[in-house]
């Protein structure tokens, strides 16, 4: 996703350029410019979930206050190249115990994004399928699925329908659940 735009701030011309292909990583440029280098001041939002990111102005690394979720960032001036890095390492989170549905369940989450585990993709039903919230979560990239996304892969395992209970070990395939709503079935 890109973006450039202009303004005039204090009589003086400034722009401002983005470039990042989130949510698939978490890199994101901004690039900025005052005329007659004038310095000026930038808020980024730091969305909630970003805990972990690192930050570059001009190559160099630096932070800055954040408060109410804006990073603060003061006498920039001139040409200023920002580098943003969000860390984007999928987890686990738990549901909330107070509601009564999402007892004991879990979601995977990478960014923003929520993962999810379809049928049309594993042909199981779903209350016979189990993770361990330790295991390992690879990320993998399918560039044949919806222009390209990141799909993330686990071990699982799956009640088998039998007399007996037994469970087979198998790899779930899980999208993203915004992209997984925007493909054909």
């Amino acid at each position: 996703m890109q973006n450039k735009m202009s303004f005039s701030m204090n009589d003086t011309r400034v722009s401002i350029e983005l470039d990042t292909d989130f949510p698939r990583s978490g890199h994101v440029r901004v690039r900025t410019g005052a005329e007659n280098g004038a310095s000026f001041s930038l808020a980024l939002r730091i969305p909630e979930y970003a805990e972990n990111f690192e930050l570059l102005v001009n190559g160099a690394r630096t932070s800055g206050k954040i408060e109410k979720g804006f990073l603060y960032l003061n006498a920039l001036s001139g040409d200023t190249e920002l580098e943003i890095d969000f860390a984007m390492s999928p987890h686990f989170v738990r549901a909330d115990p107070r509601v009564r549905a999402d007892i004991g369940k879990i979601a995977i989450v990478r960014g923003l994004e929520v993962y999810c585990l379809e049928g049309c993709d594993d042909g199981s039903f779903f209350a016979d399928v189990f993770v361990d919230s330790s295991a390992c979560i690879e990320e993998v990239w399918c560039g044949d699925l919806l222009g390209g996304t990141i799909t993330l892969k686990l071990e699982g395992e799956r009640i088998n329908e039998s007399e007996q209970i037994q469970s087979t070990s198998f790899m779930a395939f899980l999208m993203a659940r915004g992209a997984a709503r925007n493909r054909e079935k």
